[in-house]
């Protein structure tokens, strides 16, 4: 699908799916590709205005773009890359440390002799569970998207959002800080017993760890100063000596006890001395269940050390959610290090290194990690109670806030005007026709328990009613932003203004940016009685209708005295049935941003929908079709939205049958402009007619023979359909764009019907508006 290098650019097909399009970073050393945009597709090449002041046009290039050469000279060299650690560095060990650091030696017998071995054993259990439960939070809210920096906090906050993102991250922040104070207290006891135990004092025992804690916290600076190279060295090396002391105490317990040690509290292993010690014996003002869980439960905290390492404080600085604190967000060096983040954490542990009792410590981190703790499992709570779906739609807050708006809204279809709840509304009055359809309507949405506001205008046409619509529907940002259509399959039948103002409608969606979905089944909607569409008496009743006549300058509606309108017994669509176990097959053929993907995924989460099985069909090259489906199963992949079933069809490229072909020139027969041979022999350089005001919709031989490609790929199209899925129970497929000025209204309509004609199952036409729905990224 190359771009072809005539003027008008027509020749350029659609831009197939390419994970380029939903990245946010460019591959050095490789030209990313821009998918095109709605005005690119759609516009007239002839036309050399700008594109309207909705479309967004920013960073966009044609199908198939590449990056400027501009770009490619400035990056001679590929940017430099953070140091990276991978899962053993930069995870296991680090969390190991913190697991196995200073509460396992210096407290935990001593939190058994207190609370005995058996609640002892609660207190780890119970600790392993919330730091469990908390991990697997963790995990489901990391694998929501790609994320490309940050810890806790910046999962926190992108799931959450930044309101209680924020107010987590500094919570987390500093509880972090404060556990900085902990181990160094810890490490500072050590010292200071055994300088003790040579007769060695500074000062006294507490000024001593005090010092001791602010020289060690100091040394850990400069380190942490000297880069996360260095630092993770150091952690590699204490890890070592770790796993050197557990192998000294596994032997130390099964030699036999000396009298020495059975002096300092050492008997081995003994039946009846386990039996005393199961049991608790409470002793001093920590003595109780809860004190000793809190000053064990930060050895449990280390889980998170891995996702710590990515600087909760920098991004939580970097956001700046509180005044002035983004003064230490700034980074430096390659790897961006937030040098003034780290002397703010250096201040913290210092003030509490002074406390110098690890007793007091320990509770005041627990008390913040587990606030954390608690706040992360409820963000994960939080996104699954509102519904959001798999793929990213932004924060849990976000989807909250607009479903709570969206129900509260919808639940006032259900209130019945009185004039103890009247209300002054300022806008544009309703005419009687305006609330008798709307009353008729709402009451038929209700019945059939649709969801949905109904908003109906009054226009001297089809096209310019939905232009209101589309224009001045919705409020604020409860708006629709996708036109649903039913596909006019009478166009050949009825006059060729209205079928050139149906095509009109679907360029008018295209240019306000919405996307665009239309809907064709072969026996229409209600499947339970011959097709018959929605009556509304007001419009299409007996004798006494409401009558609209429309004149050039103005719109008179002439209204009888007195209209009644009952409402139809509620009726049985395809869409209403609990489906069998069949397949919702997706031909994914041009990006148009993931609505065509997005719709099928939001359709299995229905119950009625929700035992169908997703197929995705792309195209390919016979050549390279084993790379190309895993390419495209990567992608959705990425997405997370459990499609797994994918195939490539490199046949959708090979030409059609000639009796089809014949058959799609028939149905224009009665729209082709007609030319003498002087005519095609002053266009005879391939330039097209000027086509009348009156009869735009005219199609000449010019037309057909430079829209000829893309004639023919809707009718190998239509072909490959019959073949892959007539048995599917819904069959969505990318909508093709005709340009304006260059595909005729009639010979774009003409590529609808043939694309989805003679279909047993639904086909549902989609074109999103370029701009991306899907994301694999967290933020």
């Amino acid at each position: 699908m190359a771009q072809s290098n005539n003027a008008g650019g027509y020749e350029t097909l659609d831009a197939p799916p390419h994970y380029d399009f939903y990245a946010n970073t460019e591959v050095w050393g490789r030209r990313r590709r821009f998918r095109p945009s709605l005005y690119q597709l759609s516009a007239n090449p002839a036309d050399d205005s700008r594109p309207p002041f909705y479309e967004k046009t920013t960073g966009v290039r044609m199908e198939g773009g590449d990056s400027s050469d501009d770009d490619e000279e400035q990056q001679k060299e590929p940017p430099s890359e953070p140091t990276r650690f991978g899962w053993i560095q930069g995870v296991m060990i680090r969390c190991m440390l913190n697991i196995w650091g200073v509460i396992l030696y210096l407290r935990l017998p001593w939190i058994t002799a207190q609370a005995g071995i058996g609640m002892t054993w609660v207190i780890i259990l119970l600790s392993s569970c919330i730091t469990g439960i908390t991990g697997l939070s963790t995990s489901a809210i990391a694998t929501n998207g790609k994320v490309k920096g940050g810890g806790t906090y910046f999962l926190i906050s992108r799931s959450l959002g930044p309101e209680l993102g924020g107010s987590i991250g500094l919570i987390f922040a500093f509880a972090n800080a404060v556990a900085v104070a902990m181990h160094t207290v810890g490490f500072a006891e050590t010292v200071a017993d055994l300088m003790l135990e040579h007769g060695v004092v500074i000062v006294d025992r507490t000024n001593d760890i005090r010092i001791i804690g602010i020289i060690t916290v100091t040394c850990l600076l400069g380190i942490s100063m000297a880069g996360m190279a260095w630092e993770s060295k150091a952690q590699v090396l204490f890890f070592l000596v770790i796993m050197v002391s557990f192998a000294n105490y596994i032997v130390g317990t099964i030699i036999p006890a000396s009298p020495e040690k059975q002096a300092k509290g050492f008997f081995s292993y003994k039946a009846d001395l386990f039996l005393t010690n199961f049991v608790p014996n409470w002793r001093g003002p920590e003595g109780s269940f809860f004190g000793m869980f809190s000053i064990f439960f930060p050895s449990a905290t280390g889980i998170l050390a891995g996702a710590n390492i990515s600087g909760d404080l920098k991004c939580l600085c970097k956001d700046k959610l509180y005044p002035l604190i983004g003064f230490f967000g700034k980074g430096y060096g390659k790897n961006d290090e937030p040098l003034r983040g780290y002397f703010l954490t250096y201040i913290i542990a210092v003030c509490f290194i002074l406390i110098a009792e690890l007793n007091t410590i320990a509770p005041i981190i627990s008390n913040f990690f587990l606030c954390s703790y608690c706040l992360i499992n409820f963000s994960c709570f939080h996104a699954s109670i509102t519904n959001s779906p798999a793929v990213n739609w932004g924060s849990s807050v976000q989807a909250s806030s607009y479903n709570l708006a969206l129900n509260q809204c919808i639940g006032l279809n259900q209130v019945e005007d009185h004039v103890k709840n009247y209300s002054v509304k300022a806008g544009p009055t309703s005419s009687v026709v305006e609330k008798v359809s709307s009353d008729s309507h709402v009451t038929w949405l209700n019945q059939r328990k649709v969801k949905s506001f109904f908003r109906d205008v009054v226009a001297a046409d089809l096209r310019s009613g939905v232009n209101m619509l589309l224009q001045g529907s919705g409020l604020g940002r409860i708006r629709p932003n996708v036109l649903l259509m039913g596909f006019k399959t009478d166009w050949r039948s009825d006059s060729p203004e209205a079928a050139h103002n149906y095509i009109g409608i679907l360029h008018d969606a295209f240019d306000l940016q919405y996307g665009v979905c239309v809907l064709r089944m072969r026996e229409g909607l209600d499947v339970s009685r011959p097709s018959q569409s929605h009556v509304n008496p007001g419009f299409d009743g007996g004798p006494e209708t409401i009558n609209t006549i429309s004149a050039p300058s103005q719109l008179q509606t002439i209204t009888t005295s007195a209209v009644s309108i009952e409402p139809e017994p509620q009726s049985s669509t395809v869409f209403q049935k609990k489906q069998e176990k069949k397949t919702i097959d997706v031909y994914w053929l041009c990006d148009d941003g993931g609505l065509t993907l997005l719709l099928p995924y939001l359709l299995t989460r229905r119950n009625r929908w929700a035992r169908c099985k997703v197929r995705v069909f792309v195209g390919g090259d016979i050549n390279k079709k084993e790379e190309q489906k895993e390419e495209v199963l990567a992608l959705i992949k990425k997405f997370r939205l459990g499609f797994h079933d994918v195939e490539v069809l490199p046949d959708i490229f090979q030409n059609p049958q000639p009796g089809n072909v014949h058959q799609f020139e028939n149905m224009m027969g009665r729209f082709r402009q007609e030319t003498n041979s002087k005519q095609e022999s002053d266009y005879s350089d391939g330039s097209r007619p000027p086509r009348t005001q009156e009869e735009p919709w005219r199609i000449s031989d010019q037309d057909l023979e430079r829209n000829k490609a893309k004639s023919l790929r809707q009718i190998r199209l239509n072909e490959v359909l019959r073949d892959y899925s007539r048995d599917a129970a819904l069959i969505v497929i990318t909508m093709p764009v005709g340009r304006r000025g260059v595909c005729p209204s009639i010979l774009y309509l003409a590529w609808l019907d043939f694309l989805s004609h003679d279909l047993r199952p639904p086909v549902l036409l989609v074109r999103g508006n370029q701009e991306n729905v899907l994301t694999f990224y967290c933020q």
